[in-house]
């Protein structure tokens, strides 16, 4: 899919290796400065890094401002980078009585006295919720922070002298403190996944595993059965190698007259971090509610 990531070349970031990381996800990048741009484009990445009244400056005076607002407002796909997400604030202390984007409701805040700043390398970053971000580090460098979480968006939090937000997203928007151009394959693969999935590009994988007396079997029209090992196990290895979600099908419980096993299902939930679905013998109210317990 020809898809053209736009940047906003505001003057304040070392664009080289923000277009690097785009091409190494299969897509081509253009610099842009003009509102029109700014407003047409598809995909629109907002990087930055230095002072935050020299950024707000620059767009004001490329007239930048109403069309990144609007973007974000009406949920147009959009990227914000280090300074990109500090921009989004109402005001910074690193530029008093200079007015931010406006766009949630928070002042940045410098680091505490007692830590040293910038902070300059890789950190944790922990999400709270599923989403475009996962848990892995990336590269910071900031001096200032955003400490509260904005209401409507989910976030990820990293601790420098206290915790404070590393990212928060919501719809097609995602914004980072840490550079995701230079927080290698982790970086890389979050980048490509904003990508896709507000391109609506994204392929959930969903392995399906076919139980039978608390084994996973295989067969032809679930005749003839194998064996084929242990659920936990199984669903184990498949939540490691990236499957979005899992299905669980006991092939004999409904033939049986029964709900699907319990301790198996409680066994392979156990072993997993991500979405599971379960199938098999759920007949009534109670017996989903069983599951689901």
């Amino acid at each position: 899919m020809n898809r053209e990531i736009c940047i906003v070349d505001t003057g304040v970031a070392n664009l080289c290796s923000l277009e690097t990381a785009i091409r190494r996800a299969g897509f081509p990048s253009r610099r842009v400065s003009r509102p029109d741009e700014v407003a047409a484009a598809s995909h629109l990445v907002l990087p930055g890094v230095g002072r935050f009244a020299a950024a707000m400056e620059q767009i004001d005076r490329l007239g930048l401002r109403t069309a990144l607002a609007g973007r974000v407002r009406a949920d147009q796909p959009t990227l914000c980078i280090c300074l990109g997400l500090q921009l989004l604030a109402r005001e910074s202390e690193e530029s008093p009585g200079t007015s931010g984007l406006g766009l949630i409701d928070a002042v940045v805040q410098r680091f505490p006295q007692h830590i040293a700043v910038p902070q300059l390398g890789w950190n944790t970053v922990r999400p709270n919720t599923a989403g475009y971000v996962l848990p892995g580090s990336g590269y910071f460098a900031n001096s200032y922070r955003i400490v509260s979480v904005p209401d409507g968006w989910s976030h990820a939090t990293t601790e420098y002298g206290g915790p404070f937000v590393s990212s928060i997203w919501r719809g097609n928007v995602l914004a980072c403190q840490f550079h995701p151009e230079l927080s290698g394959s982790w970086g890389e693969e979050l980048l490509a996944r904003w990508i896709h999935f507000t391109s609506g590009l994204t392929t959930r994988i969903i392995p399906c595993l076919d139980v039978c007396d608390g084994r996973v079997v295989k067969g032809i029209q679930f005749q003839n059965l194998r064996d084929s090992g242990d659920p936990a196990e199984l669903s184990g290895i498949y939540a490691a190698d990236g499957a979005d979600e899992l299905a669980l099908l006991d092939v004999s419980a409904t033939r049986e007259g029964r709900l699907a096993m319990l301790e198996t299902v409680r066994s392979v939930r156990g072993a997993i971090n991500i979405p599971l679905m379960v199938g098999g013998g759920v007949t009534t109210v109670e017996d989903a509610g069983r599951l689901l317990d």
